[in-house]
Protein backbone atom coordinates (compact mmCIF):
# COMPACT_ATOMS: atom_id res chain seq x y z
CA UNK A 1 0.00 0.00 0.00
CA UNK A 2 2.74 2.20 0.95
CA UNK A 3 4.60 1.35 -2.22
CA UNK A 4 1.62 1.95 -4.21
CA UNK A 5 0.96 5.36 -3.21
CA UNK A 6 4.51 6.42 -3.92
CA UNK A 7 4.34 5.04 -7.45
CA UNK A 8 1.08 7.04 -7.62
CA UNK A 9 -0.95 4.04 -7.94
CA UNK A 10 -4.80 5.23 -7.32
CA UNK A 11 -6.45 1.74 -6.58
CA UNK A 12 -8.30 0.83 -3.52
CA UNK A 13 -7.21 -2.65 -1.64
CA UNK A 14 -9.81 -4.89 -0.90
CA UNK A 15 -8.79 -7.09 2.28
CA UNK A 16 -9.58 -9.60 4.74
CA UNK A 17 -7.53 -8.73 7.24
CA UNK A 18 -6.73 -4.87 6.68
CA UNK A 19 -7.48 -4.19 10.27
CA UNK A 20 -5.17 -7.37 11.93
CA UNK A 21 -3.54 -6.85 14.46
CA UNK A 22 -0.30 -4.82 13.64
CA UNK A 23 -1.20 -3.93 10.32
CA UNK A 24 -3.41 -0.08 11.04
CA UNK A 25 0.37 1.03 12.34
CA UNK A 26 2.06 -0.59 9.17
CA UNK A 27 0.01 1.26 6.94
CA UNK A 28 -0.73 4.34 8.49
CA UNK A 29 -1.56 7.56 6.34
CA UNK A 30 -0.79 5.67 3.04
CA UNK A 31 -4.02 4.06 3.73
CA UNK A 32 -6.34 6.21 4.27
CA UNK A 33 -9.13 5.83 1.78
CA UNK A 34 -7.26 3.33 -0.06
CA UNK A 35 -7.84 0.33 2.30
CA UNK A 36 -11.21 -1.34 2.57
CA UNK A 37 -11.55 -4.41 4.72
CA UNK A 38 -14.89 -7.15 5.37
CA UNK A 39 -15.04 -8.50 8.60
CA UNK A 40 -17.57 -9.49 10.92
CA UNK A 41 -17.27 -6.56 13.60
CA UNK A 42 -14.81 -3.79 14.32
CA UNK A 43 -14.34 -1.08 17.02
CA UNK A 44 -16.44 1.60 14.89
CA UNK A 45 -20.17 -0.02 14.43
CA UNK A 46 -22.59 2.05 16.14
CA UNK A 47 -24.42 0.31 19.55
CA UNK A 48 -22.86 -3.34 19.65
CA UNK A 49 -23.09 -5.20 22.44
CA UNK A 50 -19.43 -6.01 22.23
CA UNK A 51 -17.92 -2.39 22.73
CA UNK A 52 -18.03 -2.46 26.49
CA UNK A 53 -15.98 -5.63 26.91
CA UNK A 54 -13.91 -4.10 23.57
CA UNK A 55 -12.93 -0.75 25.08
CA UNK A 56 -12.23 -2.57 28.67
CA UNK A 57 -9.87 -5.61 26.47
CA UNK A 58 -7.72 -2.27 24.97
CA UNK A 59 -7.09 -1.11 28.31
CA UNK A 60 -6.22 -3.74 30.03
CA UNK A 61 -3.70 -4.70 27.26
CA UNK A 62 -3.08 -2.23 24.88
CA UNK A 63 -4.27 -4.35 22.14
CA UNK A 64 -7.31 -3.82 19.61
CA UNK A 65 -9.67 -6.20 19.84
CA UNK A 66 -10.23 -7.46 16.10
CA UNK A 67 -11.11 -10.76 15.91
CA UNK A 68 -14.81 -11.14 17.14
CA UNK A 69 -14.88 -14.52 15.27
CA UNK A 70 -12.44 -16.07 17.82
CA UNK A 71 -14.97 -15.93 20.70
CA UNK A 72 -17.75 -17.19 18.48
CA UNK A 73 -15.90 -20.04 17.11
CA UNK A 74 -15.11 -20.69 20.89
CA UNK A 75 -18.78 -20.24 21.77
CA UNK A 76 -20.16 -22.34 19.46
CA UNK A 77 -17.35 -25.54 19.82
CA UNK A 78 -18.46 -25.24 23.92
CA UNK A 79 -22.10 -25.60 22.63
CA UNK A 80 -21.43 -28.46 20.16
CA UNK A 81 -19.83 -30.48 23.17
CA UNK A 82 -22.18 -29.51 25.56
CA UNK A 83 -25.04 -30.39 22.71
CA UNK A 84 -23.14 -33.64 22.15
CA UNK A 85 -22.75 -34.92 25.42
CA UNK A 86 -19.00 -35.94 23.96
CA UNK A 87 -15.74 -34.48 22.45
CA UNK A 88 -15.50 -37.16 19.51
CA UNK A 89 -15.43 -34.89 16.66
CA UNK A 90 -18.53 -36.67 14.66
CA UNK A 91 -20.57 -35.86 17.11
CA UNK A 92 -19.48 -32.51 17.61
CA UNK A 93 -19.92 -31.74 14.51
CA UNK A 94 -23.49 -33.25 13.83
CA UNK A 95 -24.01 -31.13 17.02
CA UNK A 96 -22.84 -27.91 14.50
CA UNK A 97 -25.15 -28.42 12.29
CA UNK A 98 -28.00 -26.11 12.05
CA UNK A 99 -26.73 -24.27 15.10
CA UNK A 100 -28.12 -20.75 15.92
CA UNK A 101 -26.02 -18.48 18.29
CA UNK A 102 -27.10 -15.34 19.38
CA UNK A 103 -23.49 -13.72 19.92
CA UNK A 104 -22.42 -9.69 21.31
CA UNK A 105 -21.24 -9.15 17.04
CA UNK A 106 -24.55 -10.73 15.98
CA UNK A 107 -26.30 -13.76 15.52
CA UNK A 108 -24.37 -16.40 13.93
CA UNK A 109 -26.09 -19.62 11.88
CA UNK A 110 -23.45 -23.10 10.75
CA UNK A 111 -25.35 -23.71 7.75
CA UNK A 112 -26.31 -27.62 7.75
CA UNK A 113 -24.95 -28.19 3.83
CA UNK A 114 -21.76 -26.94 4.49
CA UNK A 115 -20.83 -26.19 7.89
CA UNK A 116 -20.17 -22.50 6.85
CA UNK A 117 -20.84 -19.69 9.38
CA UNK A 118 -23.36 -17.22 8.58
CA UNK A 119 -23.46 -13.86 9.99
CA UNK A 120 -22.96 -10.06 9.50
CA UNK A 121 -20.40 -8.72 7.61
CA UNK A 122 -19.24 -5.13 7.41
CA UNK A 123 -17.37 -3.49 4.33
CA UNK A 124 -15.08 -0.60 6.19
CA UNK A 125 -12.87 1.99 4.54
CA UNK A 126 -9.85 2.98 6.87
CA UNK A 127 -9.97 6.46 7.33
CA UNK A 128 -8.89 9.39 9.84
CA UNK A 129 -10.98 9.61 13.18
CA UNK A 130 -12.97 12.70 13.81
CA UNK A 131 -14.10 11.42 16.76
CA UNK A 132 -17.89 10.77 16.05
CA UNK A 133 -17.26 8.12 13.37
CA UNK A 134 -14.97 6.63 13.15
CA UNK A 135 -14.61 7.39 17.05
CA UNK A 136 -12.18 4.89 18.36
CA UNK A 137 -8.67 4.82 16.78
CA UNK A 138 -6.38 1.71 16.02
CA UNK A 139 -2.92 1.18 17.51
CA UNK A 140 -2.80 5.09 18.67
CA UNK A 141 -2.45 5.89 14.49
CA UNK A 142 -5.79 8.37 14.27
CA UNK A 143 -7.05 6.05 11.71
CA UNK A 144 -9.95 3.15 12.01
CA UNK A 145 -12.26 1.42 9.85
CA UNK A 146 -15.50 2.69 9.26
CA UNK A 147 -18.36 0.89 8.33
CA UNK A 148 -19.62 1.91 4.04
CA UNK A 149 -21.89 -1.65 3.98
CA UNK A 150 -23.69 -3.21 6.36
CA UNK A 151 -24.71 -6.91 4.77
CA UNK A 152 -27.50 -8.77 6.80
CA UNK A 153 -26.38 -12.45 8.02
CA UNK A 154 -29.68 -13.36 6.06
CA UNK A 155 -27.78 -11.93 2.72
CA UNK A 156 -24.25 -13.77 3.14
CA UNK A 157 -26.15 -17.20 2.37
CA UNK A 158 -24.96 -17.95 -1.12
CA UNK A 159 -26.63 -21.64 -3.05
CA UNK A 160 -24.40 -23.90 -2.31
CA UNK A 161 -23.45 -27.35 -4.20
CA UNK A 162 -21.35 -29.06 -1.29
CA UNK A 163 -22.15 -32.31 -0.59
CA UNK A 164 -20.71 -33.07 2.02
CA UNK A 165 -19.32 -36.64 3.37
CA UNK A 166 -20.12 -37.57 6.51
CA UNK A 167 -18.74 -39.79 8.89
CA UNK A 168 -20.74 -43.33 9.20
Amino acid sequence: VKAAREAGLKSDFYTYYGGGLGTPAALGASAEGKVKQITEWHMNIPNTPILPFAQEFKKRTKIDLYYGRVNVQMRMFSAALNSAGSDDPAKVATALEGMFLSTEIGDVEMRKDDHQLLQNLYISTFTKVDGKNPKFDLEGTGFAFKTDVELPRKDTALPTTCKMKRPA
